[in-house]
């Protein structure tokens, strides 16, 4: 149990270091994007209230958002609508 955040793209990230699977750079001779998450193993088994990411980022389809603790900076297709 963990109250440290994370974002779908820590799935892959976590799921290769607990299967001690390499990400390949490439397929069938053609290049793949790199993971962009980090894995969540690390807090596994740490205390619930550790704090181990200072901020996250994501975008998608035109959205952006930034979440640092419990705060987060929401923006809808380049106009910000507030802070939660």
């Amino acid at each position: 149990m963990s109250r440290q955040p994370g974002h779908i793209v820590d799935i892959m990230s976590t799921f290769c270091e607990v299967a001690e699977a390499n990400y390949p750079k490439n397929y069938n001779g053609n290049q793949i994007t790199s993971m962009e998450g980090r894995s969540l193993v690390q807090f596994f088994d740490r205390d619930p209230d550790e704090n181990g990411r200072d901020y996250i980022f994501r975008e998608h389809d035109g959205d952006k958002a930034v979440r640092k603790g419990n705060w987060k900076l929401v923006a809808l297709r380049e106009k910000v609508v507030g802070i939660v």
